[in-house]
């Protein structure tokens, strides 16, 4: 989708992909596919990345420091 933000995931131009070229996708996967090394090792490291960013505890600090944020801009006005 144009509206995806699925380029803030990727850690490596490999897994990036232009809106709608299916093929320049096909791609992506067969480079993943020929290079099983790679895939093992970025494996692990989107994984911990994930963890690290998008596990719920880190929404709710990112959230609670967003939160507060907003308060205090909302205080000095």
């Amino acid at each position: 989708s144009p509206l995806s933000a699925a380029g803030q995931f990727a850690l490596r131009d490999e897994s990036l992909f232009p809106v709608d070229d299916v093929e320049s996708l096909a791609r992506r996967i067969d480079w993943w596919i020929d290079h099983p090394d790679e895939l093992s090792k970025w494996g692990e490291v989107y994984a911990e990345h994930t963890k690290e960013y998008y596990s719920v505890e880190a929404s709710v600090h990112k959230f609670i420091a967003m939160e507060r944020e907003a308060i205090s801009d909302n205080i000095s006005k």
